[in-house]
């Protein structure tokens, strides 16, 4: 379940360098590497901040600089959460009294966070992201991959495995709102990128994904879990560049995607 730890973190420093674009009716920020020319591309689905939040921005530009073609669309529709409302959560905090006052307020902002996701459920979420996945398979992307963070999450691993080979890979970091029959379902290779402390995909939450994959015996596809020593729900995302332990972790976690991607895409 969403909670306060879904809008707080930090914003990245750097300025993206992608462009606006209409992709099958969608909203997108599109990132292009520089031959110009990509045979697979990366789509990225937005935690509750959308399309248009710079850290996913700043991210797209990463994935396009290994030669993919990098895609965020605009999965909630004009709707993203504001993060220009909670700024001051996405700065790092300077001090036990700062900190302890953010947590008040974002546990303040949660009941408005919740009513967020319930309007934005699955008939409302995966239309625009199917829209936009079906249109790189239509233009001649070979292979296409998803990976989702917290929010964004939940719905690369719903299309990791839908019927018709929407994705041939689903990622996602530190997900929100899976089930254990979500990954039962999988028909595609899978890494799931998890915080070492995360209420939303904690340990538990591993073991039941692992295991309802396992009634799939020889059928199942791959599916990996990777645990990045302290950190905590959103690392990936919108984790502090400026603190050595999650910026390693970051670092961390683009290099392991960047590897699975390497394998199976």
């Amino acid at each position: 379940m969403a909670g306060a730890c879904c809008i707080t973190g930090s914003i990245f420093s750097g300025t993206p360098t992608g462009a606006d674009e209409v992709l099958n009716g969608v909203a997108c920020y599109v990132a292009r590497p520089v031959s110009g020319q990509a045979t697979k591309a990366i789509v990225l689905a937005a935690d509750v901040f959308g399309f248009t939040f710079t850290n996913v921005r700043l991210l797209a530009d990463r994935y396009a600089s290994t030669g993919l073609l990098a895609v965020v669309p605009d999965m909630q529709n004009g709707d993203s959460v504001s993060f220009s409302s909670v700024a001051f959560l996405l700065t790092p905090a300077t001090g036990f009294l700062d900190r302890l006052g953010r947590f008040v307020t974002a546990l303040y902002r949660v009941p408005q966070l919740l009513a967020w996701v319930a309007r934005h459920n699955d008939a409302v979420t995966l239309p625009p992201l199917t829209a936009v996945l079906e249109h790189l398979r239509a233009s001649g992307v070979s292979r296409v991959a998803c990976l989702g963070y917290c929010f964004g999450g939940r719905y690369s691993v719903l299309v990791g495995g839908k019927t018709g080979q929407l994705v041939d890979v689903a990622m996602a970091a530190h997900p929100v709102g899976l089930k254990p029959g979500d990954f039962q379902a999988l028909r595609v290779p899978t890494l799931i990128l998890c915080a070492e402390k995360d209420h939303t995909f904690g340990p538990a939450a591993v073991k039941a994904a692992q295991a309802a994959a396992a009634k799939r015996g020889a059928e199942a596809p791959c599916l990996q879990f990777r645990t990045y020593m302290g950190t905590t729900h959103g690392f990936a995302s919108r984790g502090n560049e400026v603190d050595a332990v999650e910026r390693a972790a970051m670092e961390q976690a683009f290099g392991d995607s960047a590897a699975f991607l390497e394998k199976h895409l």
